[in-house]
C-alpha cells in the first residue's frame, strides 16, 4: 500500500517513477538484495518496467509490514524495516537476503571524491565545478554520504572515514 496525496492505495506496475527512485535505492543500498532479486525475476528483463516493478514489489513485501502507522521511510530518507509475517520463515534461502536486507555502508567513488573535497574545506560550488555536476548533485551526494556513515556533520565524517580521505 502507498500513502500519498492520493490518498491509501495499492502500489501498481504504473508506478513507474516510484518503482525507479526505489530501483535504483535497493540497488545502491541494498546490494546482496538487490543480487537476489534480479536473479529470482532475471527471466522478467525483456520487459525493464515491469521486471523492476516484480524487484520492486518482492523488497517492499518482504521488508515492510502492513498498512500501519510506523514510518517506513524516516526522516533522513533510511528504510525502517519491519517484522513481516511469512509463511516459509526460515525455510526461505533469502531470509536476512531480501528480507531484513542488509543496508551497504561503503561510499561509491564518486561520495569518495566530493566528500574529499568537502573534507578540504571547498563549497559546494567549487566542488560542482571541479568535478563537473551540478551544485545541487553535490549536495545529494554529502547528505546520502552522511546517511551511510550515520553522522551528521563533516567532523563526524572525517573521523569515521579517515582512512577513505
Amino acid at each position: 500500500m502507498i500513502r500519498d496525496n492520493e490518498g491509501v492505495r495499492t502500489y501498481q506496475p504504473e508506478d513507474k517513477e516510484l518503482t525507479r527512485a526505489l530501483f535504483t535505492r535497493i540497488e545502491i543500498e541494498y546490494p546482496k538484495a538487490f543480487k537476489a532479486l534480479t536473479e529470482i525475476y532475471h527471466k522478467s528483463r525483456a520487459n525493464v518496467n515491469y521486471y523492476r516493478y516484480l524487484v520492486c514489489h518482492r523488497f517492499i513485501r518482504c521488508n515492510f509490514g502492513s498498512l500501519d502507522k510506523k514510518q517506513d521511510i524516516d526522516g533522513t530518507g533510511r528504510f525502517t524495516f519491519e517484522e513481516v509475517s511469512c509463511p516459509i520463515k526460515g525455510e526461505c534461502k533469502y531470509s536476512g537476503v531480501i528480507c531484513g536486507a542488509e543496508f551497504d555502508t561503503r561510499l561509491t567513488a564518486r561520495q569518495q571524491e566530493v566528500m574529499k573535497l568537502y573534507c578540504k574545506g571547498l563549497e559546494p560550488e567549487e566542488i560542482a565545478e571541479q568535478l563537473y555536476i551540478s551544485p545541487e548533485t553535490v549536495k545529494t551526494t554529502k547528505r546520502d554520504a552522511f546517511r551511510k556513515a550515520g553522522v551528521h556533520d563533516i567532523r563526524e565524517f572525517m573521523a569515521k572515514y579517515k582512512d577513505v580521505l
